[in-house]
């Protein structure tokens, strides 16, 4: 609360004791009917001024009667001065008994009593009543009636034509009953308001709600102990300071200022003060002004403790704003900012644009490592990625692994490309998580604002078709939407929707790439490869709808339908020919290995299908994904049944070699790359060759996968390669033409 503008501070006590509002006695600031009988405490002594100017036979000593009314009205102006600024009232009761005396004796020598005295009579005792104890009134009304029987003799012998003993006996009886009743009275009424006044400064003292009377001037005059409680000071510390000294004043409000001036009026505002210990407390300050006609006026306030309140609203405010997970700003935030630049585009001049990533191969991480570690990365990556952007940016998580970076003040889209650049080059690092080591790659689509009218919403469709326009490229890639990749984006979802019932329509279909001796070409194994007949679009194949089965959450439901298909037709084709000695193959997805009982699931279709476990082969991707836990469990429960375990996209990366040495793995296949190198490389078959060596060493099974030419197959005989697939020995078929492809082919003893 702010400094009056208005209204002045009044001089305080110079005694160190500051004016308590509201003090036990009828006679105080506060009490009408104190004012009015002080007020006429004083005209009674004006009145004795007045009876000078009656005629002289009149009054006896005229100038002892004046000497007794200024007397007279002297101490009721300090009686009422001295009630009114705080003085202890029981210190005057010699004053006023002397008083009372000093009147009736000069009433008594000028023989005029009632030049005066009677009327200061009437009001000295009754105020005498209201301010001492029992025994003062009584002594007090013992002193008048003595005075005032004195004086009744005494004018009885000066007039004789008053009347009778009995009337002055019955005029001195009728005015000791009139002050006894009258200060009675006041006595009475100035209990009652003491009562509620005592019961007002209990509630006052004892309320669990902070209170206070401040100056005008906005000091402390007194405080509540509830009120000290919430600030952290002592009374002693707040009484006699003005509040502005501990309030924050970055927050004072400017209606403050004028709560002294708003008489029979009620101000609530919110204030924050600082504690002793540097922290702060907001309140609720509820203040209103109490005016006196006589004395000061102050400001009686409450206050409420609401700092957990609003340390809610604020927390309620952050997490509306703010993705629970990684701090960043969340959708809702992102649109507010993307909206207001779009807004000032045109007046500065400047370009903006969105920057979408999506993390590969996220889903995969979730599904075989947990959400746990899934979480873990996205924590690790938001850093990096904020590191990497511009100053002024904002970088939000719209959920799962999707960031989008907010990017004003462009020069130009290749100014967004830039920045698109140097945070995919910035991903290119190895992230330490508490299950090892993970290599983050993101698919990045950048869109930039082109159009006065550009709407923020259709800025992330377009950097979002851009985005999967990346990811189709071979992900890790960074591209700039044009209009063809919206047309390929509306293309992608519909086929994302399709996809989700094809598998129930029947439209998937399997068809199989044996792996052959290549000294032989006897087939080893048929590989299981899904393709998709659609009804329009006719047979897809498997690069252009398992990426969408992944983005759709679809790859674990699409493999197992995968596995259970490949058991299922291999047991028709045993049935038709128990001699048949070559095995299925089975892509299984890392999703798949990290489900619970995995394992178990894949044997009992194996035992209701009477298939033998050493009949099925388990092809994996080659991924450093494989150190989860429960995917390694999987596999080393398949390994035990029989199962034999094939790493498939096998390099000579460190980490190829490890999982080689640490995985339950019988037989590994080459990667794509490593055999295309073969013709373009001079020395690519002595790697191919070392890779033979090793696994030969290592006791595990070496197959060069997608070989092409027959230019490959020489060469690969050549450095002595035995087992190879491709179209150059063998395309994928149908599954109803596989049991005449092995009669065909196969050649040797049944059992062999």
């Amino acid at each position: 609360m702010g400094e009056p503008s208005t209204l002045s501070a009044r001089r305080r006590p110079t005694d160190g004791r500051l004016p308590r509002p509201g003090a036990p006695s009828w006679m105080s600031r506060t009490d009408p009917m104190g004012r009015w009988l002080g007020t006429l405490f004083c005209g009674g002594g004006v009145l004795a001024l007045i009876s000078l100017a009656l005629p002289r036979e009149f009054l006896g000593s005229a100038t002892l009667v004046a000497v007794v009314a200024l007397v007279a009205f002297a101490i009721g102006v300090l009686l009422l001065a001295g009630a009114l600024n705080g003085g202890a009232p029981s210190a005057f009761f010699l004053v006023i008994a002397g008083a009372n005396v000093l009147v009736s004796f000069g009433a008594y020598v000028s023989g005029n009593p009632s030049s005066g005295a009677e009327l200061f009579y009437l009001w000295v005792t009754p105020y005498a009543y209201a301010l001492f104890s029992p025994i003062q009134a009584a002594l007090q009304t013992g002193i008048v009636g003595v005075c005032w029987g004195l004086v009744l003799v005494r004018l009885d012998e000066q007039h004789p034509s008053v009347g009778p003993p009995s009337r002055l006996e019955a005029k001195w009886i009728l005015t000791i009953i009139t002050v006894i009743a009258v200060g009675v009275l006041v006595r009475v009424l100035s209990r009652s308001l003491r009562d509620v006044d005592r019961r007002f400064h209990r509630a006052f003292a004892d309320s669990g709600i902070g209170a206070a009377f401040l100056s005008t001037d906005l000091t402390w005059l007194e405080v509540n102990d509830a009120l000290c409680r919430i600030l952290g000071y002592t009374s002693a510390e707040l009484v006699g300071r003005p509040s502005r000294e501990i309030a924050d004043c970055d927050i004072i409000a400017e209606s403050h200022a004028t709560v002294p001036t708003l008489d029979n009026q009620v101000v609530e505002e919110e204030q924050k003060y600082l504690r002793p210990d540097g922290s702060t407390v907001c309140l609720t300050v509820t203040a209103s002004l109490v005016a006196a006609e006589v004395g000061d006026s102050y400001v009686f306030a409450q206050y409420r403790d609401i700092s957990d309140h609003k340390h809610a609203q604020e927390e309620l405010g952050y997490q509306a704003a703010h993705d629970p997970l990684t701090g960043l700003a969340n959708r809702s935030m992102l649109m507010e900012r993307l909206e207001a630049a779009l807004a000032k585009r045109a007046s500065r001049g400047t370009g903006v644009g969105v920057i979408l990533l999506d993390l590969d191969n996220f889903k995969i991480v979730n599904d075989s490592l947990g959400h746990h570690i899934g979480d873990q990365v996205l924590i690790a990556i938001s850093p990096v990625i904020g590191a990497a952007c511009t100053p002024g940016d904002t970088l939000a998580r719209l959920g799962g692994d999707e960031f989008v970076v907010l990017c004003e003040g462009l020069s130009g889209a290749h100014d967004a490309l830039d920045r698109a650049t140097r945070i995919s080059k910035a991903l290119a690092q190895t992230v330490e998580l508490a299950t090892g080591q993970y290599s983050a790659s993101a698919s990045i689509g950048v869109a930039v604002a082109t159009e006065p009218g550009d709407d923020g919403y259709a800025l992330l469709r377009e950097a979002d078709a851009a985005m999967y326009q990346a990811k189709a490229g071979g992900r890790g890639r960074v591209e700039l939407f044009n209009v063809a990749m919206r047309e390929d984006a509306d293309r992608r979802i519909r086929l994302a929707r399709e996809l989700r019932g094809a598998i129930g329509k029947g439209e998937l279909l399997l068809e199989y790439q044996p792996t052959v001796e290549l000294a032989t070409g006897h087939p080893v194994a048929m590989e299981a490869l899904v393709r998709w007949d659609h009804p329009e679009r006719g047979r897809l194949s498997p690069d252009q709808f398992v990426s969408l089965a992944e983005d759709a959450g679809l790859f674990a439901e699409l493999g197992e339908w995968v596995l259970e298909t490949a058991c299922t037709e291999f047991a028709r084709w045993r049935r038709a020919d128990p001699a048949t000695l070559v095995r299925v193959s089975v892509n299984v997805s890392l999703a798949q290995l990290a489900m619970p009982r995995f394992a178990q699931r894949v044997i009992d279709l194996l035992i209701r299908l009477s298939i033998s476990p050493s009949s099925l082969c388990i092809e994996i991707a080659e991924s450093p994904l494989l150190d989860n836990s429960f995917a390694l469990v999987s596999l080393e429960s398949l390994r035990s049944w029989g199962i034999e375990i094939v790493l498939d996209g096998f390099e000579t990366r460190r980490s190829s070699l490890d999982h080689l040495e640490r995985l339950p793995i019988g037989m590994v296949k080459t990667d794509r790359s490593v055999v295309a190198r073969l013709t373009e490389r001079p020395r690519q078959d002595a790697v191919i060759g070392a890779i033979l060596a090793m696994a030969d060493a290592l006791g595990v099974a070496f197959v060069a996968g997608a070989v092409e030419t027959e230019t490959q197959l020489d060469q690969l005989r050549a450095i002595g390669c035995r087992l190879v697939q491709g179209n150059a020995v063998a395309s994928p078929m149908p599954a109803d033409e596989v049991p005449d492809y092995l009669r065909r082919i196969w050649v040797g003893p049944a059992g062999k």
